[in-house]
């Protein structure tokens, strides 16, 4: 390792301790001088995959940085560049993690586009979203609902409809998880209660119905552990639970498949 990688590395490291330790601002600082020395080390080998990828990765550090000060310009400027700077491997994370900034700072419409990117896996050359990805589309798409009402240069129908759109998506791609089970997990529902990000969703009828339809499912899974563990299991029940499963949200109509895999979940638990 040269002199110049080290000093790269040795602020990043620096830049790590001081985020760490909750010295925000040193670690922008040192931040800052890592990507002073990448961008001298770029202009003479702009393609330099290790260059590159260590350019990337103080982007993400500053990024979380940014995020933690609440400086949601900056951060979803950070989560630009090191997308920018990445090989491919993390491009659906970046851009997932860019849609929830860009949705914070205001740029509704930038963070819309990108969590229909990510959501859909509409970019071939990205990897596959995994189920973070997935949830921070959906809290930009959540968050983009409330921050269009103060878009003031448009007229108030369209910031409604906007609203509208943006918040019905976020319902619609959340039952979709649901339904694949990727909210299995308790720690995964507990978000559903408490995730300040889906706040703007909470006061919708449909939005309501999706959750009494998870813990209803959840109290069903309970159930058939206990049936489980006695003997007396019934598949019939898997019926019930299709029935007591279904949601008027669109997108969500629990399969024969998706049930028993709720079971075989619940059976190993």
């Amino acid at each position: 390792m040269n002199t110049l990688s080290k000093a790269i590395q040795s602020h990043r490291s620096l830049g790590i301790l001081y985020q760490a330790s909750g010295n925000k601002s040193e670690a922008l600082v040192a931040y800052d001088k890592a990507l002073a020395l990448l961008d001298e080390v770029l202009r003479t080998t702009p393609q330099s995959a290790a260059t590159r990828h260590k350019a990337r990765n103080v982007h993400w550090d500053r990024a979380l940085t940014n995020e933690s000060m609440s400086d949601w310009d900056s951060a979803a400027a950070d989560w630009a560049a090191a997308m920018e700077f990445d090989a491919g491997g993390e491009r659906t994370k970046l851009r997932a993690k860019r849609a929830r900034s860009l949705a914070m700072a205001g740029d509704h419409v930038t963070a819309a586009l990108d969590a229909e990117v990510v959501f859909t896996a509409a970019d071939s050359s990205a990897p596959a979203p995994t189920v973070t990805d997935k949830y921070n589309a959906v809290t930009a798409f959540s968050l983009a609902s409330a921050v269009v009402d103060v878009e003031e240069s448009l007229p108030e129908l369209e910031r409604a409809e906007l609203r509208e759109q943006y918040a019905a998506r976020a319902v619609k791609y959340l039952a979709i998880m649901i339904e694949s089970g990727d909210f299995d997990a308790p720690e995964n529902r507990e978000l559903l209660r408490t995730d300040s990000d889906l706040e703007p969703l909470r006061d919708r009828a449909d939005f309501d119905e999706l959750i009494d339809s998870l813990v209803g499912t959840v109290a069903l899974i309970a159930e058939f552990r206990l049936l489980t563990l006695c003997g007396s299991f019934d598949l019939r029940l898997t019926r019930t639970l299709q029935s007591q499963s279904n949601c008027c949200c669109a997108g969500f109509s629990p399969t024969p498949q998706a049930v028993a895999r709720k079971f075989a979940i619940a059976a190993t638990n």
